[in-house]
């Protein structure tokens, strides 16, 4: 008798989603239309406006005519990083076919269009009854492919009514994933039960799915596609050449603080202040979140009267500044490359309320020692095991970061068992994408 409330309540919040989610695309379509489609003279934003409503752009659907094809959908910029070697391997897995990428921003794109064995990028379509079917009616994929998360509701039913396979990879349901605004909508709507199968990063993400009611024939562990990432991992005789090209000279200390909240700029200024008076070579790069972060960060530079450069404007760090901020995308894990040390963002001060943390995997790969907060909820294993090397990593205030930094350059012996430690972390998540590829092939049958 208590469940037929229970799920009328769910019942009625998935409409109201529903709703908000299609008058919030119609409710913009008036604006958007005029100064993008109609009035607008950028190129890109022009087809920004069409591709949001399921028409690509004209030399995509000439050369999909006829053709057999793969369409990839990734949201965000980490969802795009992860992408390299997967897509390298796809490519020499499936030759004969088109393969098409999908984003939904214009940096992701930009770094979508980079990715090795992709033949057209694109922006992702609202994800409306009637946008999905007419892209995918203009498309026809054999497969469309979604990477870390699916909250694609109309899309994902309208591909199985196609007769179109729809596939989960690098898949992420685990600590708590389900309580994330953005999937609201598709858990109150089901759209995880709906897909064809589902590649889990670890057994924790495999569980969180059949605790959604995914059957567990659908769902295999073939791991997490952002230890995979050969192309931002860096040689001994390539970190040179990066430094040179950043400006770091060889006896610049560099100090990354990446992915920051607004709330952590000014505590990690503090923090790089009182290293600096033990460690007079300190460099450090500000990396923010968001964009906008850039204008936050040199504020409270200008604030503490320290001279910084953006590197969007002037390009290498000048001899003499001591401070870089990263205001461009996808340099981030390039930079934990060259980096003698690192934070991790959103664990001092948590981006929102499930404490997650960014990415801790990028440094690992790139064997950088990384300080985090309490906030690393969603890496606690790989944390753990950073600790079990050092545990001056684990830090809760500006203070505490500088002395671990001092403390890391005068012991080298401890520098090492930190890398040690994530060769090991890496050399076991390794081949994720080998495995990705594969899973893909065997349900397409190729």
């Amino acid at each position: 008798m208590r469940e037929t409330p229970h799920r009328m309540m769910r019942w009625l919040r998935g409409v109201a989603l529903e709703g908000r989610h299609v008058l919030k695309a119609y409710g913009y379509l008036p604006v958007t239309f005029t100064k993008r489609a109609l009035l607008g003279r950028d190129p890109y934003w022009r087809q920004y406006f069409w591709s949001r409503w399921g028409v690509p752009p004209p030399a995509l659907e000439r050369e999909v005519a006829g053709r057999r094809t793969l369409w990839i959908d990734a949201r965000s910029g980490g969802e795009v990083t992860q992408c390299f070697t997967f897509c390298r391997l796809l490519r020499a897995r499936f030759p004969d076919h088109l393969i098409l990428f999908s984003t939904n921003s214009h940096d992701a794109l930009q770094a979508a269009r980079r990715l090795p064995g992709v033949d057209h990028v694109f922006d992702s379509p609202w994800d409306l009854v009637s946008v999905s079917r007419r892209l995918l009616g203009r498309l026809r994929p054999r497969a469309l492919i979604f990477i870390e998360n699916a909250p694609h509701v109309s899309l994902i039913r309208e591909a199985r009514r196609a007769g179109v396979r729809t596939i989960l990879c690098s898949a992420f349901m685990s600590r708590r994933w389900e309580e994330h605004p953005q999937m609201a909508r598709a858990l109150l709507r089901g759209s995880q039960r709906d897909l064809d199968a589902i590649g889990a990063k670890e057994e924790v993400d495999a569980e969180g799915f059949r605790r959604l009611g995914v059957e567990a024939s659908r769902i295999r562990v073939t791991g997490n596609l952002k230890y995979d990432i050969e192309e931002i991992r860096l040689m001994p005789a390539r970190r040179q050449e990066v430094r040179q090209e950043f400006g770091f000279t060889s006896g610049d200390v560099v100090f990354v603080a990446g992915s920051l909240n607004e709330g952590e700029i000014r505590p990690i200024i503090r923090a790089y202040q009182l290293a600096a008076r033990a460690l007079g070579d300190l460099v450090l790069v500000l990396v923010p979140r968001y964009r906008q972060g850039a204008a936050t960060a040199a504020a409270a530079l200008d604030a503490e009267g320290m001279p910084f450069v953006l590197r969007s404007r002037e390009g290498p760090l000048p001899r003499g500044t001591r401070v870089l901020v990263v205001d461009t995308f996808g340099e981030l894990g390039r930079l934990y490359g060259v980096a003698q040390a690192a934070f991790l963002g959103a664990t001092l001060v948590p981006l929102n309320r499930l404490g997650y943390g960014q990415n801790v995997i990028e440094p690992i790969i790139q064997e950088t020692p990384t300080f985090f907060g309490r906030f690393c909820y969603h890496w606690a294993d790989l944390t753990a095991r950073l600790r079990g090397a050092w545990d001056g990593l684990d830090v809760r205030t500006p203070e505490e970061l500088a002395e671990g930094l001092v403390y890391l350059h005068s012991h080298p012996e401890v520098v090492e068992e930190i890398r040690k430690v994530c060769r090991q972390i890496a050399d076991e998540n390794a081949g994720a994408a080998a495995r990705t590829v594969a899973f893909i092939a065997e349900l397409l049958g190729a």
